[in-house]
C-alpha cells in the first residue's frame, strides 16, 4: 500500500426525496459540478490523482515491462485492408507507421484487371501508383491532447473527404469537408463567429456519423440538442459548384461565397429520442436513418437523387406521413420512405432494399425481433406496412440473426465483371458462378457462441411477396363483405362465427396458393409453427439446399468452431457485385479479413492481422459453462497459454475476469495483440524479444501465466433477446449472480486459483463488477479495475437533466416515478451499498473523466469518497475493539482525466496502450502478491 494517506472528502448532508415522499441522504452530492471548474472539487480530484500515482509507483517496473511487451507485439507498420469506392475508381485504406499515434487515410486508383486473380481478388488497387493521402489525423491532431475522429467518408466522386472530429472528449463533433489533394477546406457559414476552442472551420455540435449524397453534391449530418447533446436534427450541406470552360481547360470552383449553410431536412422534438445515420442501402438508392425512443425503433429512408437537384424549401413542414414517428417533422420536398414504423410488436434492427414496385412503394428486407421470433427474423416489408410483412427467414430458438445485407443484381453486373475480367486476363471464378450472378441475402447468425454466414437466393422473393399480399387483400375483402351482411343477420346467427380480426398474423409465414405450396405447412398454431421452423432449420444443417421459409439457403460460410466475433463490412463492395467482406477473430486468433464470392460459394483471404513475435498455437481459448444461482447456464470464454492450460497441467492459474452485461450488447471475444502480455502474466519468457534489464529485475516480474475470461452474463445479448431481458430492470441482480457463478465454476473445476481472481469492467460493466464486489464474500477477489463505471445508478436515473436518463429508462427503470423501481435500484446500486464493502475491499482502481457525457465523473468520485468513509469507520471500530474484526483492504485509487478525454480510452495509439499497460500491471501485481501470500501460508479464501 502507499505510504501517503488517501484524501477524505467531507460528507455534507443533502436530502433527496423519494417517489413515496420519504427522504435519503446523499452526503457527497456536492462533488457534482456541471462546469468542471469548481476549485474545491477540482482540488479534491487532483489530490486523488496524486495519491493514485503514489500507489501505482510500486508497480512502475512491472508496468514498464508490460508496456514494452504489449508494444513489441504491434507491427511497426500497421494497415487496414483497402476497400473499393462504389464506382471501383479508388481503393481506400489506412496505415499507421513508426511514430504515428493516429491513422493516415490513403487511396490508390482501382483496377479490375489483376492478372491471374479469381473473383473479388481480380479487383484491387493499382500497385504501380503511389498512395495519395486522403486525411492524416496525425497532422490534424497537432496542438491537441485528444483527437477523436468519428467518421471519415470520401465523396463518391473522390474529390472531397468529410470527417468529424472531437478534441475534448465530450462527443460533440465538428464536421469538416476537405478537398483531397489540396487540403483546402470548405467554409461553413458562421464558423468565424464560433467561440469554441476547437475550430477547423467546420460545423460544430454534430454527431459522429456523416454521409454523402449519391451525387457527391451534399453531405448529411446530425446536429445535437444544446442541453442533453442528443442527435435531433438531420441537415444537408450542399456543395454549390460551378463549371467554367476555356479553350484548353475545364475548372470546377465553389460558387458564390463557397460557405455552406445547413439545410434542415428532419427534426425530432421528442425528449429522449435519438437519431442515427446508419448508412446507404446496398443499392445506393437510399440513405437510412434510425430513430430510437422509449425502447422503440423506427427506420426511415431518404431517396437519393438520380441527378443533381435544386435546393428544396425548408420554410414549410411536410404534411404528416403515415408511419413517421410522433414528434418527427419532415422539411422541404425530399422524398422520404418509411421502412419500418415504431411498433410495440417488434424491435427493428436493420434493413436493406429489395426492390421497387413501380408505384412508388418500396420493399425492404428488415431484420427484427418479434414476440414469436425474439432472436430475430428477416421479413419483407412494403411501404412500411409491418402488419403485412412477409417472413423470409424465420427465427429459430437459440439462433440469433445479427446482421443482413443484400448483394448482386440478378447477374448483369456479374456478367459484365466476368467479361471484363476475361478480356483483361483475369481467371474466372470456379463453376463459372461469377458469370451467372444472382441476387442474394447474406445473413450473419450466432448460435451457441458460434458465428455463421448464410446466403439465401432472392430470385423468388418479389413473386412470393406479391402473392402473399394478394392473398391478404382477398382475405381482407372477404372480412369486409362478412361484416357488411352482419347487421342483417339475427343475433346468434352464422355471422357470429366470422373472424372479426382485421390484423392477419404478421408473423404467419404460411405459404398460400400454388406458387409456394411446397415451401412449408400452414402455421395457424404458433407453437406448431415454431416446431416446424426448428425442423426446417435441422434439415438446413444437413443440406445447404434445404428450404427455409420462401428462400433457399445456397451456401453457408463458417469461420471456425471457436469464432463468435464476426463483422460484415457494409458498403465495402458495390451492392451490384456478388461480393461481401467479413472479418472475424477470437481472443487468441488474429483478425482475418475475407471477401466472400457469394455466387461462386468461395471465400478469399484478403488479410490476416500482423502480430510481431507471434507463435501459432502458443495461446488457446475455449467456451466453458457455469450454473448461476437460479439454474441458468452461463457461457464464459477462457483463454490462456497452451502450455499452461489447467486441464492439461493440473495447475490452476491466476485469473482476470471481464464482463459487461447491459443494453443487450454482445461482449464477444475480439483479438487484441497486447493482451497476449496479460496471458503471459509478466513472465520472463514474455519478453523474449528483448528488454533484458527487466528480465533481471524481480520487481518487474508478474504473476506468470494467467487466465483471461470473458463472462457472457445476462443483461448482454450473447444468447439472444431473453438474455438481455433477464438482466435488466428488476432482474438486474442476475448480472452479478452470473459473474459470481462463473468465478465459482473456474475455481471448482481447477481453472482459477481462489486467492488470485481479479475483475475488470467498463461503464455498465463497471456497475456489474461493483455489484459483484458488494455481493460476494470477503477474499473472493484480490483486485478490480472499474473504468468509467456506472456506480450511482439511483442518482443518475432520478435526474432527467442528464443526457441518457430518459432514453435509458427501458434498461434500468424509472425510479423517479416508480417506488418499486426506486427500491429495487437502491438495493443494488453500488454507491448506495458501499457499506457492504467496508471490511472486504480489494485493491481497486476507479477511473472517470471530467468531460464524460455518458457516465459523469461525480458518480465514480462519490463512490470512492463514500467507500473511503465507511472503510475508515470500520477501521476505527475495529481499533476501538482491540483490533477484533479488522480486515486489511484496499488501496482504493480514483484517477480522473481532468483535461481532454471522455468516456473512452485515450484517442492516440500510444496513450491507449499506456493506459491498458497500467491497468494490466496493477492487476498482475496484485495477483502476484496473492500468490506470494499463499506460498507463505496465508489462508485461502472460500469462494461463495
Amino acid at each position: 500500500m502507499a505510504t501517503a494517506t488517501p484524501p477524505l472528502a467531507p460528507a455534507r448532508p443533502h436530502e433527496v426525496v423519494t417517489p413515496d415522499g420519504s427522504k435519503r441522504d446523499d452526503p457527497y452530492a456536492w462533488l457534482r459540478d456541471d462546469t468542471g471548474k469548481n476549485p474545491e472539487v477540482v482540488n479534491y480530484l487532483e489530490a486523488e490523482n496524486e495519491y493514485g500515482k503514489g500507489v501505482l509507483k510500486a508497480n512502475s517496473k512491472l508496468e514498464t515491462r508490460i508496456l514494452y511487451d504489449m508494444d513489441s507485439r504491434v507491427p511497426r507498420y500497421e494497415s487496414n485492408p483497402a476497400t473499393p469506392s462504389a464506382s471501383l475508381s479508388f481503393w481506400y485504406g489506412s496505415t499507421r507507421g513508426p511514430g504515428d499515434d493516429y491513422w493516415v487515410y490513403k487511396r490508390r486508383p482501382g483496377l479490375t484487371k489483376l492478372q491471374g486473380q479469381p473473383g473479388p481478388l481480380s479487383y484491387g488497387p493499382d500497385p504501380k501508383v503511389s498512395e495519395q493521402v486522403v486525411l492524416d489525423v496525425n497532422k490534424l491532431s497537432k496542438g491537441f491532447k485528444y483527437c477523436d475522429v468519428g467518421a471519415v467518408k470520401p465523396s463518391p466522386d473522390g474529390r472531397y473527404v468529410a470527417f468529424t472530429v472531437d478534441t475534448i472528449g465530450n462527443e460533440q463533433y465538428e464536421l469538416v469537408i476537405q478537398e483531397i489533394g489540396s487540403g483546402a477546406r470548405v467554409s461553413f457559414a458562421g464558423a468565424e463567429e464560433r467561440s469554441s476552442v476547437v475550430d477547423f472551420g467546420g460545423m460544430s455540435n454534430c454527431a459522429a456519423s456523416v454521409d454523402w449524397a449519391a451525387d457527391s453534391r451534399a453531405v448529411f449530418a446530425l446536429l445535437l440538442t444544446p442541453r442533453t447533446h442528443e442527435a435531433y436534427k438531420l441537415v444537408r450541406c450542399r456543395l454549390q459548384t460551378a463549371t467554367t470552360t476555356t479553350a484548353t481547360t475545364t475548372t470546377t470552383t465553389s460558387s458564390g461565397s463557397g460557405r455552406l449553410e445547413p439545410e434542415l431536412l428532419l427534426q425530432d422534438d421528442k425528449s429522449g429520442a435519438v437519431l442515427e445515420l446508419v448508412g446507404h442501402t446496398s443499392c445506393g438508392r437510399f440513405l437510412m436513418l434510425s430513430r430510437k425512443a422509449e425502447g422503440y425503433t423506427a427506420l426511415l429512408a431518404l431517396k437519393m437523387p438520380a441527378a443533381p437537384g435544386e435546393r428544396g424549401s425548408t420554410s414549410n413542414v411536410q404534411q404528416p406521413k403515415q408511419g413517421v414517428p410522433s414528434g418527427v417533422k419532415l422539411y422541404g420536398t425530399d422524398p422520404w420512405v418509411v421502412v419500418a414504423p415504431e411498433s410495440s410488436a417488434c424491435d427493428v434492427l436493420r434493413a436493406d432494399h429489395l426492390y421497387g414496385n413501380g408505384d412508388g412503394k418500396e420493399t425492404f428486407a428488415v431484420l427484427m425481433d418479434t414476440d414469436k421470433y425474439p432472436d430475430g427474423c428477416v421479413c419483407a416489408v412494403t411501404a412500411g406496412d409491418l402488419k403485412g410483412r412477409t417472413v423470409l427467414v424465420p427465427g429459430k430458438r437459440g439462433r440469433q440473426i445479427i446482421d443482413i445485407v443484400a448483394c448482386g443484381d440478378g447477374g448483369d453486373s456479374a456478367k459484365k465483371a466476368a467479361a471484363n475480367g476475361a478480356a483483361n486476363g483475369a481467371v474466372p471464378a470456379a463453376n463459372g458462378a461469377a458469370a451467372k450472378g444472382g441476387r442474394y441475402l447474406v445473413v450473419h447468425t450466432l448460435e451457441d457462441m458460434k458465428a455463421l454466414v448464410q446466403v439465401y437466393d432472392l430470385t423468388p422473393v418479389k413473386q412470393f411477396v406479391e402473392a402473399k399480399q394478394s392473398v391478404r387483400a382477398v382475405r381482407h375483402q372477404e372480412r369486409l363483405r362478412a361484416r357488411a351482411v352482419r347487421p342483417n343477420m339475427e343475433d346468434g346467427g352464422g355471422a357470429a362465427a366470422v373472424d372479426n380480426n382485421d390484423d392477419d398474423d404478421a408473423d404467419d409465414d404460411s405459404h398460400d396458393g400454388d406458387l409456394v405450396a411446397a415451401a412449408a405447412a400452414d402455421d395457424d398454431d404458433e407453437e406448431e409453427e415454431e416446431e416446424g421452423s426448428q425442423q426446417r432449420q435441422s434439415k438446413q444443417a444437413m443440406s445447404p439446399q434445404a428450404s427455409q421459409g420462401p428462400l433457399t439457403c445456397v451456401w453457408t460460410f463458417s469461420p471456425g468452431p471457436t469464432i463468435s466475433s464476426l463483422h460484415i463490412d457494409h458498403g465495402c463492395w458495390p451492392g451490384k457485385l456478388p461480393y461481401v467482406r467479413v472479418s472475424y477473430s477470437n481472443l487468441t486468433t488474429p483478425t482475418t479479413t475475407v471477401d466472400l464470392d457469394i455466387a461462386a460459394h468461395r471465400h478469399y483471404v484478403r488479410e490476416v492481422e500482423k502480430v510481431e513475435h507471434w507463435v501459432e498455437g502458443r495461446y488457446m481459448s475455449e467456451t466453458l459453462w457455469a450454473t448461476s444461482s437460479d439454474g441458468t447456464s452461463i457461457p464464459a470464454t477462457v483463454a490462456c497459454r497452451t502450455d499452461a492450460w489447467p486441464p492439461k497441467t493440473g495447475r490452476p492459474l491466476p485469473c482476470i475476469l471481464q464482463a459487461y452485461g447491459a443494453y443487450g450488447r454482445k461482449l464477444l471475444p475480439d483479438f487484441i495483440p497486447g493482451d497476449m502480455a496479460m496471458l503471459d502474466g509478466g513472465a520472463r519468457e514474455a519478453a523474449a524479444a528483448g528488454n533484458a534489464d527487466a528480465d533481471a529485475d524481480a520487481d518487474a516480474a508478474g504473476c506468470g501465466p494467467c487466465l483471461m475470461v470473458l463472462a457472457h452474463v445476462r443483461g448482454g445479448g450473447e444468447l439472444g433477446a431473453h438474455w438481455h431481458v433477464e438482466g435488466k430492470k428488476r432482474m438486474k441482480v442476475n448480472t452479478a449472480e452470473d459473474i459470481a457463478a462463473v468465478v465459482r465454476m473456474l475455481v471448482e473445476k481447477g481453472y482459477a486459483r481462489p486467492e488470485a481472481v481479479a475483475l475488470w469492467g467498463r461503464s455498465a460493466g463497471g456497475l456489474a463488477m461493483g455489484m459483484t464486489l458488494e455481493r460476494c464474500p470477503a477474499g473472493t477477489f484480490r483486485a478490480a479495475v472499474l473504468d468509467v463505471p456506472f456506480l450511482d445508478v439511483l442518482g443518475a436515473m432520478t435526474d432527467p437533466s442528464l443526457p441518457l436518463t430518459i432514453k435509458e429508462r427501458p434498461e434500468w427503470g424509472d425510479p423517479a416515478s416508480s417506488q418499486e423501481d426506486y427500491d429495487y435500484i437502491r438495493s443494488y446500486s453500488p454507491y448506495d451499498n458501499v457499506e457492504k464493502l467496508a471490511s472486504k475491499t480489494p485493491a481497486i482502481i476507479v477511473t472517470c473523466s471530467l468531460n464524460d457525457p455518458r457516465v459523469p465523473y461525480w458518480g465514480p468520485a462519490k463512490f470512492v469518497a463514500r467507500l473511503r468513509a465507511v472503510m475508515a469507520a470500520a477501521a476505527a471500530a475495529a481499533a476501538a475493539n482491540g483490533g477484533a474484526g479488522s480486515v486489511a483492504g484496499g488501496p482504493v485509487v480514483l484517477l480522473t482525466e481532468l483535461e481532454a478525454g471522455g468516456h473512452f480510452a485515450a484517442s492516440g495509439a500510444s496513450g491507449r496502450l499506456a493506459e491498458r499497460a497500467m491497468r494490466v500491471a496493477f492487476l498482475l501485481g496484485e495477483l502476484k502478491k496473492a500468490l506470494d501470500g499463499a506460498a507463505s501460508g496465508a489462508p485461502v479464501p472460500v469462494v461463495g
